[in-house]
């Protein structure tokens, strides 16, 4: 028995114009989103239209549903219910600021950035090192290509 089934509960009729709060529990084949709440007739789950982005909710989410004209057939999932206390502005205790206008990101960090994909990383610190590493480098410029700085070593 699933929270939203319960003998006490009478069965919804059509029309219903308020939201009700239902369970998202998975896909169906044509990949809608199934949805239980409490009054619904059966305890098959329903599929559901959608205005919210599910691909990463888990199974078993609160979700926030209204009907669509009414007819407790047809849920709309509107909205995952949040829970506050997962909020967090902050990744591991380090703020981390994004800013994205579609023309510039802007990524700032208190201590340092690693942006990394298998053995291939390059890291940003604090202090003002730039360090790239791989198992291969390589550069390319169609223009000139400069390398400054206070002593430069190669090999």
């Amino acid at each position: 028995m699933t929270a939203f089934e319960s003998p006490d509960i009478a069965l919804l009729r059509s029309p219903v114009y308020g939201v009700i709060t239902g369970q998202f529990v998975g896909y169906n084949q044509q990949h809608q989103p199934l949805t239980i709440f409490p009054g619904q007739e059966g305890t098959a789950a329903l599929p559901a239209r959608t205005i919210a982005n599910l691909a990463r909710v888990p199974f078993g989410a609160e979700v926030l549903l209204q009907f669509d004209q009414g007819d407790v057939t047809k849920p709309v999932v509107l909205g995952v219910i949040q829970d506050p206390t997962q909020w967090t502005t902050e990744l591991d205790g380090q703020q981390l600021d994004v800013d994205a206008d579609g023309q510039h990101l802007h990524i700032q960090a208190k201590q340092q950035i690693v942006l990394r994909c298998g053995e291939a990383s390059i890291t940003l610190t604090r202090a003002g090192k730039v360090l790239i590493k791989g198992n291969y480098v390589s550069t390319h410029a169609t223009g000139t290509q400069r390398i400054k700085g206070g002593c430069v070593q190669i090999n």
